[in-house]
This record gives structure tokens, C-alpha cells and sequence, in this order.
């Protein structure tokens, strides 16, 4: 008898043990991918009093914006995603900049 009680319990632990695993690993994607509580609520703070670096940025980005447009009209394709076009001229800029040749003396 106390054989087939401590079986029931082990068959019980192993039917909870999944589905409770399985919870735990979907709670912590769930969390990492949910980022920092912090900086969203800094977001959501007033924009500063002095609004000409504002300005700035606000041109800086919609220059940014009008370029990779720009460059996903010329290129068909995934080539022509922000991100790809972003990570070619990352990878031009860090080629020349490790060139021996294109070094002044």
C-alpha cells in the first residue's frame, strides 16, 4: 500500500513538474523581454525648458530617417532595410578607418 501512495505522489510531482517548468521559462522571456522599468518611466518625463537641443535632434533624426528611406528606394530587397544599410556604412566607415593605406603619417 505505501508503495503505491509514494508512486501516486511521484506521478503527481512529475504531471506538475512540466507544465510548472514550463510557466517559470515563459515568466522569465516574459520579463526579459519586457526591458527596463526605468528608463521607461523616464521617457514619459517634460521636455526640458531649453528647447534648441530638441530642435537638433529632432532635424538630426529626421535627417537620419530621410536617408535610410532614401537608400531603401535605391536598394530592392532586404539589403534595403534600415538595419542592413545602418550596418554596411558601420562596417565602410570601420574598414577605412582601419586602413593602412587611407592612414596620413
Amino acid at each position: 500500500m505505501r508503495r503505491r501512495v509514494l508512486q501516486v505522489k511521484n506521478a503527481v510531482l512529475h504531471h506538475l513538474a512540466v507544465p510548472g517548468l514550463t510557466l517559470l521559462i515563459g515568466i522569465g522571456s516574459a520579463l526579459a523581454q519586457s526591458g527596463d522599468l526605468r528608463a521607461q518611466d523616464q521617457s514619459t518625463k517634460p521636455p526640458a525648458a531649453n528647447s534648441a537641443p530638441s530642435a537638433d535632434a529632432a532635424k538630426e533624426t529626421q535627417r537620419k530617417t530621410d536617408e535610410f528611406v532614401e537608400a531603401s528606394q535605391a536598394i530592392n530587397g532586404p539589403a534595403g532595410n534600415p538595419e542592413c544599410v545602418w550596418l554596411g556604412r558601420r562596417v565602410v566607415v570601420l574598414m577605412w578607418r582601419d586602413d593602412l593605406d587611407t592612414r596620413s603619417l
